[in-house]
């Protein structure tokens, strides 16, 4: 059997080498003293991920669906990255786990009183990343339902791996690692946005499989910054609709949608003809330049306290069987899209089913 300070020793030769790799990142040569200092005393790994070939990095990542992001494992030394060309070697292995909510619920800090709630979390092994070095980044769940923008798989996926060398296992954090009954930013993460010509839905996108939470909050009490629903671990429906809006530059403190001093109200839904929305004036509402636009508040029951609800305008449908085959119509009606989350995980639904109620549309004020 190889000894293990032989095999550290063999990756820390090779660690010129794999710096094209890493890009930028610099490397050094430890003594054989610092060598077995750190086999022996630090047992963590650290995942690094990059974003189209750029460098390496131990920050996790918010990228676009169409972005090519890698992931590789690496310690860290004195600020440095060390990463080992580790397919040179034998007696090493590694495996990859995805972690994500456990049960596929919902949460409440509100209820029975204000508390952080407590999120289980499950790490589930992907085989087929088993002794892979470096793997692409797939956010693809397996307990909440899949959300695709254009084909593609969107969303959030936090990952762990576990590195054994010569009978020694080195971990990166997983699921136990954990702040304010949530997921702790120690563990990586990826998150994918969506690939439309609008920032504030692609935020949205990036926070599919993430968990409803009723109530979601601030970690410092910042009404703009440290919020839950930002740091991708949950929200409720308003907040994840601001948190969309706050990610693509758009500044609207947490639950002030209905507030003028930061949206304006585009128009606000009385009737309807079977199928079209109309306004006070009974006409049919426009989508487009001059009506409705991708990234709207949706606010149903907007004047009833405790019963209301948002969700972001996404896209223009129209009656499968109709005129326009489904597609855009310019006219706003019940089989136009929304993005919104409610007591389940965000997804993509008809106005008519995400909920019902009196509607009224706001739209985030330039200032």
């Amino acid at each position: 059997m190889i000894p293990k300070i032989l095999i550290l020793s063999l990756f820390l030769s090779f660690l010129y080498c794999f710096n094209t790799i890493l890009h930028s990142n610099p490397v050094i040569l430890l003594s054989e003293k610092e060598k077995q200092s750190l086999l022996k005393n630090d047992k963590t790994l650290h995942i690094i991920s990059s974003v189209n070939g750029e460098t390496f990095s131990l920050m996790s990542k918010t990228a676009s669906v169409d972005d090519d992001v890698k992931l590789s494992i690496a310690w860290k030394h004195n600020s440095e990255i060390l990463t080992p060309p580790f397919d040179n070697l034998e007696n090493v292995s590694i495996k990859w786990y995805k972690i994500e909510e456990a049960n596929g619920d919902d949460y409440s800090n509100t209820f029975p009183s204000w508390h952080w709630d407590d999120i289980p979390y499950k790490e589930t092994e992907v085989v087929e990343w088993r002794n892979k070095f470096i793997v692409t980044a797939d956010v693809s769940p397996s307990v909440f339902e899949t959300v695709y923008c254009n084909g593609k798989v969107v969303g959030t996926m936090r990952y762990k791996a576990v590195l054994m060398i010569d009978g020694e296992t080195y971990a990166t954090p997983g699921k136990e690692s954990k702040h304010k009954g949530s997921i702790s930013k120690d563990v990586h993460r990826i998150s994918l946005k969506g690939n439309t010509r609008n920032e504030v839905i692609n935020y949205a996108f990036a926070m599919c499989n993430l968990p409803y939470i009723w109530g979601s909050a601030s970690f410092t009490g910042d009404k703009y910054n440290n919020h839950q629903a930002e740091f991708f671990i949950g929200a409720d429906c308003a907040d994840f609709c601001v948190a969309a809006h706050q990610m693509a530059g758009n500044q609207i403190p947490y639950d002030q949608i209905k507030n003028n001093e930061y949206t304006k109200i585009i128009s606000t839904i009385t009737n309807t003809n079977k199928t079209d929305y109309l306004d006070s004036k009974g006409e049919s509402i426009k989508v487009g330049e001059n009506g409705v636009k991708t990234g709207d508040f949706i606010y149903w029951n907007f004047d009833i306290s405790g019963s209301g609800h948002v969700g972001l305008f996404y896209q223009d449908k129209s009656d499968p069987v109709g005129a326009f085959h489904g597609e855009a119509d310019g006219i706003l009606n019940k089989w136009d899209l929304v993005i919104h989350t409610l007591f389940h995980e965000p997804e993509v639904k008809t106005i008519e089913d995400a909920y019902h109620g009196k509607i009224r549309i706001y739209r985030y004020k330039e200032r």
